[in-house]
């Protein structure tokens, strides 16, 4: 009997050491959320933040939105605890107002929190996955957007945009035709309403390489990139990243080109939507196929009226 007792008590024993292991692995990995939680209620309003600002110890950040009871299946990929999972079907049923980040280095679980929507609402967001370096917008009532509100547009700017729109077909039809004399004038009914038009700069920076005057083509396509530049800040869009880099394309070679594609795919910006890693392994191919600055320009080529 009093054997029997010892192997009993031995057992009992080893469960509890066994369970305390387990909930030290737990919280070894899934950290306390609190220091998340009140950077993320010092942050300003109306400002882009950088996610980095709120962990840096990752190199993914993934959104559970109320009752997203799927996640874990969608994400399958990612290491996380039965326990973890579980909390995450429980908060994402039982709590809508709140929502719940992950925190991922190397596709495992670094940190977890649980943030009230009333201190950032993240529930808005189109993606539910972000690199680290992603930047996000915190408006006036704590919304998280993934881009910058614009500004309301002018009406004369709005005017402008949409000539520029409605002649793109026209435009595209001078450039592919070497009609460069109709096509400056064209761009120059564009920019005079609008002068910040990264497309229309860079179409007059083709023409003036066509025409053999490199100086003008590269202030054109300077300025064209920085324009993009100022965008891309605000505004997450893969087109604008595009033609962005079609514009260096012409201006400084395929070599270029090609490198900043990969530095677009190296910041993972568009890593939650595979259709954007589609496009941009489709202008990669593009990219390999050209020899030499200043290609025939075709409709297709880049999209860069679209």
């Amino acid at each position: 009997m009093k054997k029997k007792t010892i192997i009993i008590t031995l057992c009992l024993i080893v469960a509890v050491v066994t369970g305390a292991a387990c909930m030290l692995y737990v919280h070894s990995v899934v950290k306390s959320d609190e220091e998340v939680v009140t950077l993320l209620s010092k942050l300003k309003a109306d400002e882009m933040f950088p996610l980095y600002a709120i962990h840096s110890e990752c190199d993914s950040v993934f959104v559970i939105k109320p009752y997203a009871t799927d996640f874990a299946e969608r994400h399958a990929h990612i290491v996380m605890s039965d326990k973890l999972k579980n909390q995450i079907i429980n908060v994402a049923i039982g709590n809508e107002e709140c929502c719940q980040l992950l925190f991922v280095r190397n596709n495992e679980v670094v940190s977890y929190a649980k943030v009230e929507r009333a201190v950032a609402d993240f529930a808005h967001l189109e993606s539910d996955a972000y690199g680290v370096e992603d930047k996000l917008f915190l408006d006036q009532k704590r919304d998280v957007k993934e881009n910058k509100p614009e500004a309301p547009i002018s009406a004369e700017r709005q005017a402008a945009i949409d000539f520029k729109n409605k002649n793109a077909g026209r435009l595209r039809s001078y450039l592919g035709t070497g009609n460069y004399v109709h096509a400056k004038q064209l761009l120059d009914s564009i920019l005079v309403n609008y002068p910040n038009d990264p497309q229309s700069n860079f179409a007059y920076g083709y023409i003036a390489e066509m025409e053999g005057d490199d100086s003008s083509a590269k202030r054109y396509y300077q300025k064209s990139i920085s324009i993009y530049d100022s965008i891309i800040v605000s505004k997450l869009d893969v087109w604008n990243d595009i033609n962005r880099a079609y514009t260096i394309l012409y201006m400084s070679g395929r070599n270029a080109y090609l490198a900043t594609l990969d530095s677009v795919s190296e910041l993972r910006k568009y890593s939650s939507d595979r259709r954007n890693w589609e496009v941009i392994e489709n202008m990669r191919q593009l990219g390999l196929s050209i020899e030499h600055k200043g290609v025939s320009f075709g409709a297709e080529e880049g999209k860069p009226f679209d």
